[in-house]
């Protein structure tokens, strides 16, 4: 057993004092002079307990080992002071799990829109913004950084402007915003980019009849092929059978599709003459969370 500065007992071993630095019932001043210890489970244990005094997490900030930084992202009790700090972390899943701590607030995620990371920003576009913070992200010279942005903000006008992008790609994120009205969802149904209407085919299933019908007419196949990847309504599925029963798989913006050049025969059809039923992986969308419902 070794004394600490207080007069307390630290355990001799590593081990046992880095389950002491990580209880959280363990008291401020024992905890402050934990963080003198050079032993890395220690110190990693000090940057994700709930208990740890903020002075003590901004010294560790500046810890040597990437883990230890880390694990004050992963800490509940981190302060906006301390993650404002890790915005210019050198390792970048440092910076890219700052814009997701719910204590990033508004002069967090005004670092995070300062900086150069992209991928630091799209994380951010996706959380509730302050109004200023969403302004300079709309203007970000990224357009994966605004077609974050397209696919979840919930300002009205915002989503207005970034419908008008001159990027496909912000414009392609949109399609996935939940907000959109019937409206809206005419207006992206008929954008000039095929990307665009592709990704509102393939990835809204519950649109509008007259958008599903607009869709199904699209002059592209890759368009009116993405909608054969979901169930459609018999009247929609009969416009669709007009148009696609001579094509080949078509080669989607997205590149995972490809045409068989080397083909030109009719799609073989089964002994009832109907074509057989094509499947694939559904594609993962441009920018909804991990299990987020693209539907409404």
């Amino acid at each position: 057993m070794v004394e600490d500065l207080t007069g307390a007992t630290l355990p001799a071993r590593a081990k046992q004092r880095a389950q002491l630095a990580a209880d959280p019932s363990t008291s401020a001043p024992v905890l402050r002079n934990l963080s003198r210890d050079a032993g890395p489970a220690v110190r990693r244990a000090l940057a994700q307990n709930p208990s740890t005094p903020k002075d003590v997490l901004v010294t560790l900030v500046t810890d040597e080992r990437k883990n230890t930084r880390l694990a004050i992202t992963n800490n509940p009790s981190t302060p906006e002071e301390v993650l404002v700090m890790l915005v210019s972390d050198p390792f970048n899943q440092i910076r890219w799990t700052v814009p997701l701590h719910k204590n990033c607030g508004a002069a967090a995620q005004r670092a995070v829109a300062a900086s150069q990371d992209s991928m630091a920003k799209q994380n951010l576009a996706g959380q509730q913004l302050a109004p200023d913070v969403a302004a300079a992200l709309a203007a970000d010279p990224d357009p994966q950084v605004r077609g974050r942005l397209a696919a979840f903000t919930r300002d009205a006008e915002l989503l207005e402007r970034l419908m008008a992008d001159p990027s496909d790609i912000v414009r392609a994120g949109a399609t996935e915003n939940r907000s959109l009205s019937r409206e809206q969802l005419l207006t992206l149904a008929k954008d000039r980019s095929k990307r665009v209407r592709g990704q509102l085919a393939g990835f809204r299933t519950n649109l509008p009849p007259d958008v599903r019908a607009l869709l199904a007419r699209d002059k592209s196949v890759d368009v009116r092929f993405e909608l054969t990847m979901s169930p459609q309504p018999g009247s929609i599925a009969k416009i669709l059978a007009t148009t696609l029963i001579q094509m080949s798989p078509p080669t989607c913006s997205s590149g995972r599709l490809q045409r068989n050049s080397s083909r030109s025969e009719r799609t073989p059809t089964s002994p009832g003459g109907r074509s057989p039923r094509q499947t694939r992986p559904r594609r993962t969308p441009f920018y909804a969370a991990d299990g987020a419902s693209l539907d409404g």
